[in-house]
């Protein structure tokens, strides 16, 4: 495995927040639904009733690493696919989580100057500015599950933060 890490991650202070856009469904977490709601309305009665969350399943569970997985696979395949229109790097946004998105981006010529072609980067969603990331070259099977903790760890620190 030939990973590399860059950044701190202190600048994470933000709740998650996974919009469904764009004909995305909101991502698989491993315990349990996105976030439970506090009231729901049962179709009989139309009136509210809250829902009590079993004392197990935590108010934001872990992003399934299968999701992310499939996520930075499929950023991948598109970066790889991807029409090549002699620009520096190509970026593929994965998903945004609050004030943070998480991306893929390829920059040609990086193996060359011996780094990484491909940067899974954690960035404020209003500078763009990456916050952390982490570098992989042909995303192995080490490659795979570094990048996965990689973004859990984000998503954990964002919600310890918040």
């Amino acid at each position: 495995m030939r990973a590399i890490h860059s950044g701190t991650g202190s600048d994470m202070n933000t709740a998650i927040d996974i919009p469904v856009t764009r004909g995305w469904s909101a991502p698989p977490r491993c315990d349990g639904p996105l976030r439970p709601p506090d009231v729901i309305n049962p179709m009989e009665s139309a009136m509210p009733h809250s829902r009590a969350m079993p004392a197990g399943q935590a108010a934001y569970p872990e992003l399934c690493p299968d999701y992310i997985e499939q996520k930075i696979i499929r950023a991948y395949v598109q970066l790889a696919v991807g029409p090549d229109e002699g620009e520096a790097s190509r970026t593929v946004r994965l998903g945004r989580f609050g004030a943070i998105e998480i991306c893929l981006t390829e920059e040609y010529g990086a193996e060359t100057r011996g780094l990484p072609p491909f940067w899974l980067e954690v960035r404020a969603q209003g500078t763009g500015g990456a916050i952390d990331r982490i570098g992989c070259h042909e995303f192995d099977e080490d490659e795979i599950a570094a990048a996965v903790a990689f973004v859990q760890q984000a998503d954990r620190r964002l919600r310890v933060l918040h």
